[in-house]
């Protein structure tokens, strides 16, 4: 929430204004609408200070003194338990389900625990998708090539339909989206859809940039990566895709990083963390050096000027040295069972497929199969991806690895590997197939 926004809607004659996941530490900015005549709802699932906004109302259930159960849902599952209580006094709660759609896609999308009431949602939510009224919906899951003949997954989400919706805000203004939703003709919903999909293709070409230029600074400078957490800052970095910079940096070194983004003096930065690490109790412990900031346990934002970076990294890393061991900074992949080949079918699929959705909080389970051999030469997918066949006691599988070539760009037909494995379901031409997509891959025979 920013005092400019509140001046617009002010001029615009607005008298209320209800925040979607944001405004939980909004103090003057909740002081400026409340000087203007404007009341403010807020809704959010952020980490709030010790005192609260002083708002009309503040629903967020990791308030102290809020007593509701579920204390893991995400920024859209705040706002929708708002709408749900408006249903119910208005006596619309037929209405419920529709919203509930767009209340899955927030949900799986922000990357909450998919446990307790955000798994319902989740579950209920994805079975709604199947049949979308709204044309914004229907264009929007076409663009992304959701099939609605088929189950919709949390894949298709996290992977296909959130990342469309995020690239508006990321790279501009968010307001397309409502002229998506808001759409009363299909033609008008594919035009805005398609301008989604093109400012997610622009979305992904400056996240590149930034992924590039960040890891040449840790080449050159491999001090950077040193300690346990990253700071990183560039000079005029899109301020749209530092969050999934952090996020694919995490992947990548197994550390929090924190990316700015650096213009006129003053940088903006994102960050991501590990499970053993507090990203928001870290910011506290350097809240003199930052004009501002928010977030929770595993992603944050902040604003800082250009001169503290450097103080901010020594400090960041000084605090984790004090709750970090070494175990902490290693990467852990948990394997359900060890398989052969022949024991993955579509009875294993199908008996896995009873515990989705799967999300963060309920993973798919990871299984490993041991001394399988790569036959045929591996097809390289985009220069970043390998796709080939495994054989282990005569039978073979399909298997998929995402960004393997990074890990292994020689990868060649005849290897004896060990493969750490999701099992998933494809199509193609009209057939269902299962695919192996690697978790973790070990080149040679390992020993038991």
């Amino acid at each position: 929430m920013k005092e400019d926004a509140i001046r617009q809607a002010h001029a615009a004659g607005a008298k209320l204004i209800i925040s979607a996941d944001c405004g939980i530490r909004a103090h003057e900015v909740v002081a400026t609408a409340h000087r203007l005549g404007i009341d403010i709802i807020i809704t959010d699932h952020h980490l709030p200070e010790e005192q609260i906004p002083p708002a009309l109302a503040v629903l967020n259930p990791k308030r102290s003194d809020c007593a509701y159960p579920e204390k893991n849902l995400a920024g859209v599952g705040v706002a929708f338990k708002l709408v749900q209580a408006l249903l119910k006094e208005t006596g619309r709660e037929r209405a419920l389900p529709s919203f509930m759609k767009v209340a899955a896609i927030g949900t799986i999308a922000d990357l909450v625990p998919l446990i307790g009431e955000n798994r319902i949602i989740a579950k209920f939510g994805l079975d709604g998708l199947r049949q979308p009224r709204n044309e914004g919906l229907r264009a929007l899951l076409d663009v992304a090539d959701i099939r609605l003949d088929r189950p919709i997954r949390c894949d298709d989400i996290a992977f296909r339909v959130g990342p469309r919706l995020n690239a508006m805000g990321r790279m501009g203004r968010a307001h397309p989206i409502i002229e998506l939703f808001w759409a009363e003709t299909a033609e008008r919903a594919q035009q805005m859809a398609r301008t989604l999909d093109q400012q997610n293709a622009a979305r992904q070409h400056a996240q590149q940039r930034v992924l590039e230029e960040a890891h040449r600074l840790l080449e050159r400078d491999p001090h950077l990566a040193a300690g346990p957490v990253i700071v990183l800052a560039g000079r005029e970095w899109h301020r749209g895709v530092i969050g999934l910079a952090a996020s694919k940096t995490v992947d990548r070194f197994y550390r929090p990083p924190i990316i700015v983004s650096v213009q006129d003096g003053l940088g903006h930065g994102s960050g991501r963390s590990i499970p053993s690490f507090h990203l928001l109790n870290g910011l506290d412990h350097c809240a003199d050096l930052l004009e501002r900031y928010g977030g929770h346990a595993h992603a944050a934002g902040l604003t800082i000027r250009e001169e503290h970076i450097p103080t901010l990294a020594a400090r960041l890393n000084q605090y984790a040295h004090t709750v970090l061991s070494s175990d902490d900074l290693i990467p852990e992949l948990e394997i359900e069972h060890w398989l052969s080949i022949p024991d993955i079918d579509f009875e294993l699929w199908t008996a896995l497929s009873q515990l989705e959705p799967f999300g963060v909080g309920n993973p798919k389970p990871v299984f490993a199969v041991r001394q399988g051999r790569i036959v045929d030469q591996p097809r390289l997918l985009k220069e970043q991806h390998w796709m080939f066949r495994m054989e282990q006691q005569g039978r073979r599988a399909d298997v998929i690895w995402w960004n393997g070539v990074e890990r292994a760009p020689d990868l060649a037909a005849g290897e004896a590997v060990s493969v750490a494995f999701t099992v998933d379901a494809h199509h193609y031409r009209g057939t269902l197939g299962l695919r192996l997509t690697v978790k973790d891959l070990k080149r040679g025979v390992p020993s038991r």
